[in-house]
């Protein structure tokens, strides 16, 4: 053979990929794992806040995304402990946000007591109309 004929292109190769069909049913913890993937994919579509962690803003969608993915997979799996973390490395959040999200997602719809976000806003309000109110306590 002469080095004209010989060709410098390695071999295409063909990769298949099977289809939800032909892989069977799914386990909980794989369709967890898909949407948690098309959650990703949907937020990292959209254009982010640039800037460190700390400085990024989420939207409401992003937050009420994040608390419905931690419930959903806590119910699956049946554990309280990990599924902040797994929720929040998957959509690239950070884990104390996440999880202040779903104490305060629990707070709001009366699972657990504390203020609720609507009583939060009305309170701000009134301290900004009145201003702080000091309780001063004779001797």
């Amino acid at each position: 053979m002469s080095t004209s004929d010989q060709s410098t292109e390695p071999a295409a190769q063909v990769v298949r990929v099977s289809t939800a069909a032909e892989m069977g049913p799914e386990s909980p913890w794989e369709s967890w794992r898909l949407s948690a993937l098309e959650a990703r994919m949907s937020v990292m579509s959209r254009e982010m806040t640039p800037g460190k962690p700390t400085t990024r803003r989420y939207s409401r969608e992003e937050k009420a995304q994040a608390v419905r993915l931690v419930r959903r997979l806590r119910a699956e799996t049946v554990q309280r402990h990990g599924a902040v973390k797994r929720v929040a490395e998957q959509l690239g959040c950070g884990v104390e946000s996440v999880r202040t999200w779903v104490r305060q997602a629990d707070i709001d719809e009366g699972v657990t007591p504390g203020l609720t976000s609507s009583d939060a806003a009305r309170i701000k309000a009134l301290e900004q109309v009145s201003g702080p109110r000091l309780l001063v306590h004779p001797l």
